[in-house]
């Protein structure tokens, strides 16, 4: 079947190209078989006003419609619209597409409302940059901060709202905002007592390293099922959250984390962690130093399915622990790479059972001393026990007990369970 044709006037043609031009702002000439392709390709992102070529003889000449019918589906493929299109109707066509601008995120710095004591920090996506002394939501704006969403700060002295730290009470985040990392973001906001996190996307972030340190005011944080798949570096992610009482990380992926060095470290007022049980941490981790270390009102701690075969660091993990009756554990795979254990266990006498994988032993590590200091009332699973008389000296509490008690007819202080 032969493909319909016709006369087609090149003032027609020259229209559409220069409406494709005026939207991509570019000056080249298109073929008719190229300029279907040039709609498809138009989102909006390029700078309006390219060159406008003047009609140029001969006006008419034949010309099959394909390029035609090509063109208008790339029309309809941009507007959405279901209309037949004459040739003469598609330069206006294509002038008059139009996209929604991207939006930029921002955090904006909110002047104090009445009765109030400290500023709020809002996070918002917009269309336009807010500008300070204008009003959002209401409320007149003292600072407005972007650029953020894109950086990976290395030191708080880099976050742009830093200076502001101990002005600062609340944090929320209005719009979903998708940052590259979170690290140092909120480091030192010591009178902080609200994060609201329910729209942080943090699908694409790095590290989050920092990210709360000192965060000493604030009672209840949630980072619960967030995606964090890329992150790689939790080190003082929440270290002395002094006042924090219950923190939520049920279902975050940690898979990548190679860096838990004082993580949870100083959440002494910490009675509910919720979720360690539900982690996989990976045999990328390296390091979990001082990990739990001060979380002095955990009464018991259970870990998840955690491969531990990485780690070298495990000084201090669970120092400081003072109310803890039980560490579970049994969910960790230990390997030779762990040589420091230094003080691990060390605590305030209340631990009493440490669960551990069968076979678990950490007597390999050469770094190894006051691993249990303090722990006066812990005992085996088969009955060894550290008791008071036994506790000072450095024989009975060292590595040569951080064992199943009974493993190779030998004594120690983990309990299979």
């Amino acid at each position: 079947m032969a493909i319909p044709s016709g006369i087609a006037s090149t003032h027609t043609l020259t229209d559409i190209a220069n409406a494709i031009r005026y939207q991509n702002g570019e000056n080249r000439r298109y073929q008719p078989g190229e300029m279907a392709d040039a709609v498809e390709a138009l989102d909006g992102t390029q700078e309006k006003g390219g060159m406008q070529y003047a009609y140029e003889a001969p006006h008419f000449g034949k010309m099959t419609v394909l390029p035609y019918t090509s063109i208008a589906n790339a029309i309809r493929g941009q507007n959405g619209e279901m209309r037949e299109y004459k040739p003469c109707e598609m330069a206006q066509a294509i002038r008059d597409l139009e996209w929604a601008k991207p939006s930029k995120a921002y955090a904006l710095l909110m002047y104090l409302g009445d009765g109030e004591t400290k500023q709020k920090l809002w996070f918002i996506r917009a269309t336009e940059e807010p500008q300070p002394m204008s009003f959002y939501n209401g409320r007149p704006i003292a600072a407005v901060y972007s650029g953020f969403e894109e950086m990976i700060y290395t030191s708080n002295s880099q976050v742009p709202w830093y200076s502001k730290h101990d002005d600062i009470g609340e944090v929320e985040f209005i719009d979903d905002v998708k940052p590259q990392s979170c690290a140092y973001w909120f480091y030192m906001f010591r009178y902080c007592t609200s994060f609201d996190l329910a729209k942080l996307d943090l699908s694409e972030a790095q590290s989050l390293a920092y990210t709360f340190y000192y965060c000493s005011a604030a009672t209840s944080i949630s980072l619960m099922g967030k995606e964090t798949s890329f992150v790689g570096n939790m080190k003082y992610c929440f270290y002395y959250c002094s006042k924090l009482e219950t923190l939520d990380v049920r279902y975050m992926d940690v898979g990548s984390v190679t860096d838990f060095t004082e993580c949870f470290r100083g959440c002494s007022a910490l009675t509910d962690l919720k979720g360690l049980d539900t982690w996989y941490v990976s045999s990328l981790c390296t390091t979990t130093a001082s990990m739990f270390n001060g979380c002095s009102k955990l009464e018991k701690l259970r870990l998840g399915t955690w491969n531990m075969t990485g780690v070298g660091n495990a000084t201090y993990m669970f120092q400081r622990m003072s109310v803890a009756t039980e560490i579970d554990m049994s969910g960790l795979t230990w390997g030779s790479a762990t040589t420091n254990i230094n003080s691990m266990f060390n605590g305030d006498g209340k631990l009493v059972t440490i669960y551990a994988k069968a076979g678990t032993a950490l007597t390999g590590a050469t770094s190894s001393t006051s691993v249990f200091y303090n722990c006066y009332n812990l005992k085996g699973g088969a009955g060894s026990a550290l008791n008071n008389t036994t506790s000072v000296n450095s024989s009975y509490i060292g590595g040569s007990y951080a064992r199943i008690d009974g493993y190779g007819g030998l004594p120690g202080y983990f309990t299979t369970k």
